[in-house]
């Protein structure tokens, strides 16, 4: 029976990016970033103590789900999950996820083999956040 793991990170999606331009030069990865991917490694090592990180082949499955604008906001109608189809891309939000778990849920994201990622925005009852969740083959 293959190993798996969920998680729900109660926080608002960030994109991997790779530079940032100072005053002094270019900085490898913004604060911003570092502070994102600090806060998932948080979150995972709270709800997984125990957890030995994967050590085989892994199926990543993540649903970005982002704040529901102003302007999609009704008290009478109803307010599903819908298509997030803008910035920032899936790719880059994921980049940023597996980076986070690198050495505490796998020991490397290079075992991530496949998987899918989905971008919401926020129904009526939904809260941001993501779900992640990993599966050992």
């Amino acid at each position: 029976m293959p190993r798996q793991l969920r998680l729900r990170v109660p926080i608002i999606p960030q994109p991997w990016r790779g530079t940032e331009q100072t005053k002094k030069g270019f900085r490898f990865k913004p604060r911003r970033v570092r502070d994102y991917q600090a806060a998932i490694r948080d979150h995972w090592q709270r709800n997984h103590p125990d957890h030995v990180p994967f050590s085989g082949p892994l199926r990543l499955e993540v649903t970005f789900i982002f704040p529901r604008p102003k302007g999609m906001m009704w008290k009478k109608k109803p307010m599903p999950r819908v298509p997030h189809t803008h910035r920032p891309d899936r790719t880059n939000l994921i980049k940023a996820v597996e980076d986070a778990l690198n050495g505490i849920a796998w020991r490397d994201d290079a075992q991530v083999y496949t998987g899918n990622a989905d971008k919401y925005i926020a129904g009526g009852e939904d809260q941001p956040g993501i779900i992640i969740h990993i599966e050992e083959d």
